[in-house]
């Protein structure tokens, strides 16, 4: 049985590790250890960090070890920082960031409605909820703490990106559909594997739409039309978005 598995790759069996769920896989010493070496901001998060108005009231969801909420309190932003990883926070804490840091859920944050003036969800944090339903309670629950108006910042894999060399042929596959989305299982660290939702620029943009969210910007900027969003995905592995909630 044990051999049957690994030849269907069975997750549990791979060399990274068993599949754990998004909470497990980065409650451990060693998720902490791995993502406290990261330092300062991406370069498309400084243009989509560049967006928010001054003397924001800003929420840093998933915030990891401080990383993004460091930055946003050194740039004079009232900040408060969460995440559903308990060794994350306290990892945070010995920063000495001054700001608070709460363990918290993205599917039910604790925050009243319309407290929040800017949502921040770096690193690609939202694309690691799973499954799909809890993903949408994420986003209805980041409108529901947003002010009228008031702006959603994250980043998401792109799809039609080649995450190695056995996805090269996904991705060729990808350039001739119109909308390319999947949960994998993503086995990048050795503590070990969990589900990970890739999507296209297309489908990330109408999944906004549907969750009550005005697109004002996407970072990079694509010289392509609407129709062909995916196609960025030849150059980024990423996108950044920079989102509205709607008005009331």
């Amino acid at each position: 049985m044990k051999n049957e598995k690994q030849k269907r790759g069975d997750p549990e069996n791979h060399m990274h590790g068993r599949l754990l769920d998004p909470k497990s896989y980065y409650n451990t010493d060693a998720a902490a250890l791995h993502y406290l070496a990261y330092k300062h901001l991406f370069p498309k998060e400084k243009i989509a960090f560049d967006n928010i108005p001054h003397n924001s009231r800003i929420l840093d969801l998933g915030c990891g070890t401080g990383r993004t909420t460091e930055v946003l309190v050194n740039r004079g932003y009232r900040v408060v920082g969460c995440d559903i990883s308990f060794c994350m926070i306290q990892a945070a804490k010995h920063q000495n960031i001054d700001s608070p840091l709460l363990v918290n859920d993205a599917c039910s944050l604790s925050f009243r409605a319309r407290e929040f003036d800017v949502v921040v969800f770096s690193f690609n944090g939202i694309d690691y909820i799973y499954p799909y339903e809890k993903r949408l309670e994420a986003f209805q629950e980041i409108e529901r703490i947003l002010k009228p108006g008031g702006l959603f910042i994250f980043s998401s894999h792109n799809h039609c990106f080649p995450r190695s060399l056995d996805g090269i042929i996904p991705f060729l596959r990808s350039l001739f559909k119109k909308h390319r989305h999947a949960y994998i299982v993503d086995t990048f660290h050795s503590w070990g594997a969990t589900k990970l939702f890739l999507t296209t620029p297309a489908f990330q943009i109408e999944e906004l739409k549907q969750m009550g969210f005005e697109l004002i910007k996407i970072i990079p900027n694509s010289i392509l039309n609407r129709k062909s969003l995916g196609l960025i995905g030849i150059v980024y592995g990423s996108v950044y978005y920079v989102c509205k909630s709607k008005t009331d």
